[in-house]
């Protein structure tokens, strides 16, 4: 649901939270591991992506969780820990639908590929 959807649905407003974030999970990079995180939108442009940067010399893994988004939402921090652990240098991460849980996965991925401070 969208913000206006939910809204009606409530029967009340909804609002944009404002102030400083109340949880770690609400900050702009969260659970970011020491690797980079790029996302794309399909298996195709990872695969390309991943392709390049390893004709470049670099340690590359593929995500793609997109098949199973109740398993790609309960391991995805055991997912970038272990990339982490093999010594990957770039983890290309496929993004979810927008649907469903897909908007939560997609939420904790960009946060993960987010700047860190």
């Amino acid at each position: 649901l969208d913000p206006d959807d939910l809204g009606r649905l409530l029967n009340a407003p909804i609002v944009s939270a404002r102030g400083p974030a109340r949880a770690s999970g609400m900050l702009h990079s969260h659970y970011a591991p020491r690797c980079t995180v790029e996302l794309v939108e399909s298996a195709d442009q990872a695969q390309r992506r991943a392709a390049l940067l390893k004709d470049e010399g670099h340690t590359v893994e593929v995500l793609d969780r997109t098949d199973d988004l109740v398993r790609a939402a309960r391991h995805l921090y055991d997912d970038l820990r272990a990339a982490d652990r093999r010594g990957v240098d770039t983890l290309i991460c496929v993004l979810p639908p927008r649907r469903g849980l897909g908007f939560a996965v997609r939420d904790r991925l960009a946060k993960a590929a987010a700047p860190r401070p």
